[in-house]
């Protein structure tokens, strides 16, 4: 984990992959999650991916949202209205939340760049007492396009919610 909150994958690079992360957040009314795949030196071409040309190819992007209590099972937040700084011809941010687990989002020929997607919520996310959110990244379209640095932050804007902003990792609680 690095300070601004990204991630930054390291090890050998699995042909196909699957990230999860959790948060614990006290947010409620929780309308966006914004995705950030950002280029760091440590990768070919700079990244944002893993594989031999720099890029990846998100197949898959899940969320579920339970409550800190555990009194109620986790539920999957419905993803809509996907949008990204750029996609690659064929491969839209659109692919990550459809049905087909091999369809994808990718960003060739931009490499060494830093980009982002953000998801709005169908319906607001959140629980009294705070919500234990679980995000889910699988890999599944090439070999080894798995992403390099990820930052994934929440969002309580009004919809539609855009891709402007700068995100900033929360203050641990």
């Amino acid at each position: 984990k690095l300070a601004d909150g990204s991630v930054l994958a390291g090890g050998k690079n699995a042909d196909f992959d699957v990230y999860t992360f959790t948060a614990q957040t006290t947010l409620q009314g929780i309308t966006a999650v914004r995705l950030e795949a950002l280029a760091d030196p440590s990768m070919v071409k700079g990244g944002p991916g893993r594989a031999s040309n720099g890029n990846f190819d998100l197949t898959d992007f899940r969320v579920t949202a339970a409550p800190l209590n555990g009194q109620v099972a986790p539920v999957s937040v419905k993803l809509i209205n996907p949008k990204a700084t750029f996609e690659q011809k064929g491969l839209p941010i659109a692919a990550a939340i459809d049905a087909d687990k091999k369809s994808g989002w990718a960003v060739d020929p931009q490499f060494g760049k830093d980009h982002a997607a953000v998801f709005e919520t169908a319906t607001d996310v959140g629980f009294d007492g705070g919500a234990l959110l679980t995000f889910t990244m699988e890999f599944n379209g090439n070999n080894g396009h798995n992403l390099g640095r990820p930052r994934l932050s929440i969002s309580t804007a009004a919809r539609p919610v855009g891709l402007d902003g700068d995100a900033a990792p929360a203050d641990d609680q």
